[in-house]
């Protein structure tokens, strides 16, 4: 859900963008395929993502 949704609509157009070169965007994609295929998260599994403390 985009950041408006929850801190208010002053970040409606609050995005940013980066070029990922094939060899980068390939080797993300290895490695979250990996992630789902090691901790067996199949379509549709719910999980949380704990980022920080």
């Amino acid at each position: 859900m985009p950041r408006a949704e929850y801190e208010g609509a002053q970040y409606t157009d609050e995005f940013s963008v980066r070029y990922i070169n094939s060899d980068e965007n390939q080797e993300a994609g290895s490695r979250l395929g990996a992630w789902y295929d090691n901790d067996r998260i199949l379509n549709n599994d719910a999980f949380i993502l704990v980022i920080g403390d």
